[in-house]
């Protein structure tokens, strides 16, 4: 998926399902701050939910692997 934010934006995510990935691209249509809902199933790298670009025009690309139960989140690249 890919979207543009044009106000602040909190991003809900799919419901676990073992085996599924995704990605998210992120541009920044402002200096929009970004928040992912996704409760105590979210699962960042060291536990610590990244700081996103939120720079107009830049783009940020998150992945994301499922295992029934969590969701872990993993930043690919940013400020591109």
């Amino acid at each position: 998926q890919r979207f543009t934010t044009n106000a602040n934006t909190t991003v809900t995510l799919p419901a676990s399902v073992a085996g599924k990935s995704f990605v998210i691209i992120v541009q920044y249509g402002g200096a929009h701050t970004l928040t992912w809902a996704g409760g105590s199933t979210l699962k960042w790298s060291s536990g610590v939910t990244p700081s996103p670009t939120s720079a107009t025009g830049k783009i940020d690309i998150f992945t994301f692997f499922q295992d029934g139960t969590n969701t872990y989140g993993a930043i690919f690249g940013q400020n591109f």
